[in-house]
């Protein structure tokens, strides 16, 4: 409770609410009461969104009114329940629905569109008076085509996430072959380092879903990496390091993505892990989307952090059964 409403130092043991709960909760809690008070009812929720570093967090608050023997008023309970996850999958339903139904709409009169400008060039390149601003006008169809075919399957990859199929793998495993991929293929001035615990247990984990999320964590990393350094003509050297830990005391293993690159800007932090937010020129937003319901879909949470000294952390955490 005290991580959930960032609970005010030294709040441990018997205080006034006032003393425990931070501003937006207390306002919250205090409307709650005078309504539960006005109204008579015996018990009333509300929905909070609580601001952390790490992200916001859903909040389900309960007020319940308790009642003696003789029907008198004997205080009140609040009650509050993390709800992020449940909300952000009833989302992603929602969401997949959404996807499926543009796919279908956009995919069949892609094919007929290109085929028609590639044949409208063939048949007059040369014949007509302007050739260039043919051959510009007609690349031009066939490029935007081939970006929607794009848009397309990936509308259509997470309308149609297959469900997990956990098997007992080493989570290192997985990981040293994702990365086997940028081993050689790597953008000039970023490195890519592993710092992977020795001591990890095994895990149920659908091998193939892992690697793509581990994949797509990295290629964010390199994008955001990229672009700062577009943006800044001191950036010298991008850095991208991977690494687990096992955390005995919470019985969970934690992998980090961590990169120097440009961080999560606060105007998108709140609804990153959203179909279609994205930070890229042309990215359609699935990405992350599909990372979170991968490791949702593995019982794990998913969580980000910027870094104060620049660049973002992400953090997949998943639980040892």
């Amino acid at each position: 409770a005290k991580q959930m409403l960032q609970l005010k130092t030294g709040s441990e043991g018997s205080k006034h609410y006032r003393e425990v709960l931070e501003k937006e909760s207390l306002i919250m809690f205090e409307e709650m009461v005078k309504q539960i008070e006005n109204t008579k009812e015996r018990s009333i929720s509300r929905n909070l969104v609580v601001h952390k570093k790490e992200g916001p967090i859903q909040v389900s608050a309960t007020l319940l009114l308790l009642q003696n023997s003789e029907g008198h008023s004997a205080g009140m309970v609040c009650v509050y329940n993390n709800i992020t996850e449940i909300q952000r999958l009833q989302r992603a339903r929602a969401w997949r629905e959404v996807a499926r139904r543009i796919a279908h709409e956009i995919k069949n009169p892609l094919t007929p569109i290109q085929l028609s400008a590639e044949r409208i060039h063939r048949k007059y390149a040369g014949e007509v008076s302007d050739d260039v601003a043919l051959q510009q006008s007609t690349q031009t169809i066939i490029n935007e085509v081939q970006h929607l075919k794009r848009m397309v399957s990936e509308f259509s990859n997470f309308a149609k996430i297959p469900e997990s199929n956990p098997q007992m793998s080493n989570l290192n495993q997985i990981i040293n072959e994702a990365l086997q991929l940028y081993h050689e293929n790597m953008p000039a001035r970023i490195s890519l380092t592993t710092e992977l615990s020795e001591t990890l247990p095994q895990l149920p984990l659908d091998g193939e879903q892992i690697r793509r999320v581990v994949i797509n964590l990295v290629d964010n990393a390199i994008s955001s990496i990229e672009k700062k350094g577009a943006l800044s003509r001191i950036f010298r050297q991008g850095q991208i390091i991977v690494r687990t830990r096992h955390v005995p005391d919470l019985n969970i293993i934690s992998m980090d993505v961590e990169d120097n690159g440009t961080g999560i800007a606060p105007e998108i932090s709140d609804d990153l892990f959203e179909p279609y937010t994205t930070t890229k020129e042309h990215g359609t937003g699935l990405g992350l989307t599909i990372v979170s319901q991968t490791i949702s879909d593995h019982n794990g949470f998913t969580r980000f952090r910027n870094l104060d000294t620049g660049g973002v952390c992400f953090t997949i955490e998943l639980p040892v059964t």
